[in-house]
């Protein structure tokens, strides 16, 4: 085997090990002895292939949304005759893989509402793409629908994604806490769903 894929070997099993350490716990219950104590791995790779803790669970994290990101592309469809199909593709989806990858779940939710304040800008930088592809499927949505008068799309789009994140902070921060994982993700789909629902009707003109 060739030195690269021993490296790249070594790297992908510090970095499950820390998925599972992350992905099952609350942040401030994480440790790296955990995670090294846990798989047999040394403190001293962790520091070679990822430079400090903070550095591995952003690893964690920029895997995470490039997941979500692949797996949205793949299975999120505008080919819809209406505005809800159209939105319920894109919640689906969202439910679905979070339903698949639990532990990614639970290391989005951390990244996204409960992470320290000094990884908050390193976070956002790596959610750029993400947001990107959230923002144009909202823009393609708007496109298939007119727009009240006073509203250009670029408004729309920034009103919907400034409600949308106020939204799922503080659904998260205050009702989440009190269910189970999958019972989140249900509750998460269903009022999101709503959510949005209510607020296109507030921008687009009303079907008569």
């Amino acid at each position: 085997m060739k030195r690269e894929e021993q490296q790249e070997q070594s790297r992908n099993r510090i970095l499950q090990a820390a998925i599972k350490e992350y992905g099952s716990k609350a942040f401030s219950e994480t440790s790296i002895n955990s995670i090294c104590n846990e798989d047999g791995i040394s403190k001293g790779l962790v520091y070679h292939y990822f430079g400090n803790v903070d550095g591995l669970f952003l690893a964690c994290v920029k895997m995470c949304f490039d997941k979500l990101e692949a797996y949205l592309k793949e299975n999120v469809s505008l080919n819809n005759e209406n505005r809800n199909g159209a939105l319920n593709s894109f919640f689906s989806a969202r439910y679905t893989f979070f339903e698949q990858n639990p532990l990614l779940c639970n290391i989005f939710i951390v990244a996204m509402f409960q992470a320290p304040s000094h990884l908050q800008n390193e976070i956002k930088n790596l959610h750029k793409s993400l947001e990107h592809f959230n923002k144009n499927f909202i823009y393609q949505l708007i496109g298939c629908f007119e727009l009240r008068k006073g509203f250009s799309k670029e408004e729309a789009i920034e009103y919907i994604i400034t409600f949308f994140n106020f939204y799922v902070s503080s659904f998260h921060s205050t009702i989440m806490k009190d269910f189970t994982q999958n019972d989140q993700l249900a509750l998460s789909k269903y009022h999101m769903t709503k959510f949005m629902d209510m607020l296109l009707y507030g921008i687009f003109v009303q079907e008569k």
